[in-house]
């Protein structure tokens, strides 16, 4: 990916790493053509990654998922 980032003009690429726990769920992968990514710009996009290796920590673990509430619905 980051080659192909590269040939169509990204100067910068960032890899950051789609985590929940301890398990590498996949990565995100981001470039910019131009200027670089400061250190403001790799702590707001590590929060991003972060809240995506939730997301999809939560969407592989669905037997976590507790409902609402346990009385069953009323028949209409």
């Amino acid at each position: 990916q980051a080659e192909l980032a590269r040939s169509l003009g990204t100067t910068d690429v960032l890899v950051l790493g789609l985590v929940n726990g301890e398990d590498l769920l996949g990565v995100l992968t981001l470039g910019r053509c131009g200027r670089g990514f400061d250190d403001d710009d790799v702590e707001q996009l590590g929060d991003v990654a972060a809240a995506a290796g939730l997301a999809l920590g939560a969407i592989a673990a669905p037997s976590l998922a507790r409902p609402c509430s346990s009385r069953k619905p009323a028949k209409a």
